[in-house]
């Protein structure tokens, strides 16, 4: 049995490319016959709201990848169909997370789509956090072809029901990424390359800065909780997608300025644990999306978390123990959750471990799917 995956691997930045990177490795340590199928252009300058969509250095490929797609150029899309037809997989697996690729998934899957192949997307996301005018359409004409699908949280499995009530859907937690490395810092190491004292509460906000991940209510939560007294560090590490100055003003606003400390840039993958060994302790105060990358890694490092409800639904619930629940767009509750931490703080400190990864449920849904896709699939 024969499968592709289709998506963005390093050197392109984000989360979706971290999550087909660590599928990909998954992949190479189990009996699944493989190829990734990645970008050679992804978005336009004009378009992508960062400094740039890749990491600095470029050599940084994934060596097991074939780049060939341009989602706004069409000829790709025949280079790329005529390439995975020659292979004739059996399962063809495209990652979706904007609707900007939904044209060139539409007719890559078209043309792909024989009788022997099925199709299967994973859902990060059914529609963009900011929706736009034509996104539901994009979102429906992409997705129309597949046999299958996978989302990562309640809330997405329910939006993607009322696109198409008959497809059959398998939901799979979002996996927990893995980015230590025998040359990791200890704590102590960590908060000195960081300029932080090792006796200080350092809560973590981590990523890139957009609106819907609510970075505005955990800087007004710092503003309460020191005017009870509590001196904790804030990190804000990510490159921000919107105007930085809101930010700067809040801060001056809630007289905070010596006690967060901003990173603004992406933060390349051999930097993201200095960060989160650094940490007590991350704080994802999402006021939509389902799934955080941030949270997955902070499990992966053991790390304590302040999150909504939001992205609490996209977490196991058995790696719920060291996490506290908060309702979103509600400073109060995530001030009271930081009170709370921070009062707990040698507890919180002495009972750090690492969960173990589990990309295995992912890769047993596709061992599933090859082996049965015939009794699955619609």
């Amino acid at each position: 049995m024969k499968m592709i995956v289709i998506g963005p691997v390093r050197p392109f930045r984000g989360g979706i490319a971290h999550y087909t990177d660590q599928l990909s490795e998954a992949l190479n340590d189990s009996k699944i016959q493989h190829t990734i199928i990645s970008f050679k252009k992804l978005y336009p300058l004009w378009l992508y709201p960062g400094k740039s969509d890749k990491e600095p250095d470029l050599e940084n490929k994934n060596a097991s990848a074939k780049y060939l797609l341009d989602p706004i150029n069409p000829i790709t899309w025949w280079q790329a169909a005529r390439y995975i037809r020659s292979h004739e997989p059996d399962l063809v697996v495209f990652q979706w997370w904007t609707t900007f690729t939904g044209p060139a998934y539409s007719v890559l899957s078209w043309l792909i789509k024989q009788k022997k192949t099925k199709i299967t997307f994973i859902i990060h996301n059914v529609l963009p956090h900011e929706e736009g005018l034509f996104d539901k359409f994009l979102t429906k004409l992409a997705l129309n072809s597949s046999n299958y699908f996978i989302v990562q949280a309640p809330k997405e499995k329910e939006r993607l029901q009322n696109l198409f009530p008959q497809t059959v859907i398998e939901e799979c937690a979002h996996p927990i990424y893995n980015f230590t490395s025998q040359k990791a810092p200890s704590s102590l190491e960590a908060r000195w390359q960081l300029g932080l004292d090792t006796d200080e509460t350092v809560f973590l906000f981590f990523g890139f800065v957009r609106p819907y991940k609510g970075l505005k209510y955990l800087i007004n939560a710092m503003g309460m909780i020191k005017k009870k007294g509590y001196h904790p560090k804030l990190i804000v590490a990510g490159e921000f997608w919107e105007n930085i100055e809101i930010y700067h003003q809040l801060i001056k606003e809630q007289n905070i300025s010596e006690q967060v400390i901003i990173h603004d840039y992406y933060i390349p993958n051999e930097k993201i644990e200095l960060f989160f060994t650094a940490a007590d302790c991350l704080i994802a105060p999402y006021t939509s999306a389902t799934q955080s990358g941030s949270a997955s890694i902070a499990l992966g490092f053991g790390l304590p978390m302040i999150v909504t409800n939001i992205v609490a639904e996209g977490i196991r619930k058995e790696n719920r123990e060291k996490i506290q629940i908060v309702e979103p767009e509600n400073a109060q509750s995530l001030a009271e959750a930081m009170v709370k931490f921070i009062d707990s703080y040698p507890h919180n400190i002495k009972i750090r471990h690492k969960i173990r990864s589990d990309w295995d449920y992912l890769v047993k849904i596709f061992d599933k799917l090859l082996s049965n896709f015939g009794t699955i699939m619609k």
